[in-house]
């Protein structure tokens, strides 16, 4: 008796310690790690083993952002290079429910296609219009600057530097638990060239920290070097690992 006394005891203060309606807190830093495969289609059509890594941060607070950089890996007659990359920084400060700022920062190099770099730098304005566990919409919009250098090689050697207004939007939608759909799409706008991407990916979770990811992108340039293409098709399927 003395036992059961004791031990109910015990779970008493166990309850009156901790909260019916306490939850652990989020973790507000999330990484990933992306390998797999990866197809081009440009100025040359080419595979490679591409990889992904990212680090997230938000902790349902006013401030929030990502870190993300990416590169292919191929190979030419046995000796490895890497062929594209590209870095990408933003961070977003919420000053209303809806409302918030962004800074970005896209640092792309392509071996293959019109322009060996592009560089852009953009702030403005984003509103959240739909906020729900399953769907969720964004739209962004501000001013910005773009750099862009032909390949070495290229007839048209003529570097491109220029104001630009930078419209994006971002739709997530969640059919279940684990399969996800994400489509961003947006609009670069300058006095010397136009540029527009679409980018779709399905997420399906495997395990609780590893899912299959396929990815899909399309862009458009206006105005490209001589001898060149003005579109950029490239697949993606890969495995992500959450740590």
């Amino acid at each position: 008796m003395r036992a059961l006394l004791f031990a109910s005891l015990c779970c008493t203060s166990a309850h009156a310690i901790v909260p019916p309606e306490y939850q652990d807190p989020i973790e507000p830093w999330q990484s990933s790690i992306e390998f797999g495969w990866n197809y081009d289609k440009s100025n040359k059509t080419t595979s490679a083993l591409n990889s992904v890594l990212a680090i997230e941060y938000d902790a349902d607070q006013a401030l929030s952002g990502f870190i993300k950089y990416s590169f292919d890996y191929a190979s030419s007659d046995k000796e490895p290079f890497t062929r594209k990359s590209r870095t990408q920084f933003q961070a977003d400060y919420a000053f209303a429910k809806k409302d918030y700022a962004f800074i970005r920062t896209d640092l792309k190099r392509h071996k293959y296609a019109s322009f060996a770099k592009e560089f852009t730098y953009s702030t403005g304005y984003g509103r959240t219009f739909i906020d729900q566990k399953k769907q969720r919409l964004s739209i962004e919009v501000g001013p910005g600057y773009r750099y862009a250098k032909p390949q070495e090689d290229s007839s048209d050697n003529e570097r491109i530097e220029e104001g630009i207004i930078r419209s994006v939007m971002k739709f997530r939608h969640s059919f279940h638990d684990k399969l996800t759909f994400y489509l961003d799409t947006s609009l670069e706008t300058g006095q010397k060239n136009t540029i527009s991407l679409i980018d779709a990916k399905f997420e399906n979770k495997i395990l609780d920290d590893l899912s299959l990811v396929l990815n899909f992108s399309h862009s458009y340039t206006q105005n490209v070097p001589k001898d060149t293409e003005n579109h950029e098709f490239s697949n993606k399927v890969n495995l992500r690992y959450l740590f």
